[in-house]
């Protein structure tokens, strides 16, 4: 695909939030960019999708991939949550260990000068830290699409969050997930240092 090529993207209320308890092969997505860190011994990878995203984050033979996409043909293997992106739609996975995943999307529809107002302000942020990309312009409201994704460390956890907005609706679907290790095993928690490749 080269940058000239259309890129089509999928209507906000047409994704589907997927988690499975493994990693999924990257040949699965068409990934427009990637990032990966390594962080107190766990290994993440972001990346964003046409209208959506994943994160894979793993530790030892532990694995978590979050999808959010439009795709129908993702396999079912491992997978442990898929539902429609609604209003504040959430749901949690406990596995026996104590290991916690619990996410929550919302799809808000703004106003034009609010929607112009928080693309603004995802375009900066995503200057500044975590991975953005912008899709080309191909609108009549003069803003391309854009998609926004941070990864942060929180006590006994980690916090992923993606922004998406599409421009033609005003519309912005955002999710949250943490992956909450407070009652896993201790190694864990070990190891805090950071890198991202």
């Amino acid at each position: 695909m080269t940058h000239d090529d259309p890129i089509t993207r999928p209507d906000p209320h047409a994704l589907r939030f997927r988690l499975y308890e493994r990693a999924l092969h990257p040949e699965w997505l068409t990934l427009f960019a990637v990032r990966r860190i390594r962080y107190a011994g766990h290994t993440i990878s972001a990346g964003i999708l046409a209208g959506g995203h994943m994160f894979q984050w793993h530790r030892d033979s532990v694995a978590f991939t979050e999808v959010l996409a439009a795709q129908t043909d993702l396999p079912t293997a491992g997978l442990r949550l898929d539902h429609a992106v609604t209003d504040g739609r959430g749901a949690k996975v406990v596995q026996p260990d104590g290991l916690r995943f619990e996410t929550t999307s919302q799809v808000e529809k703004l106003t034009p000068a609010v929607f112009r107002q928080v693309h603004g302000e995802l375009a900066h942020d995503g200057c500044r830290s975590g991975l953005v990309f912008h899709f080309p312009n191909h609108g009549r409201i003069g803003l391309g699409p854009l998609g926004y994704l941070t990864v942060e460390p929180v006590p006994a956890g980690l916090v992923f969050c993606a922004f998406h907005t599409f421009p033609e609706l005003f519309t912005i679907v955002k999710t949250q997930s943490l992956i909450d290790f407070a009652a896993a095993p201790a190694p864990m928690l070990q190891d805090r240092s950071r890198r991202s490749e």
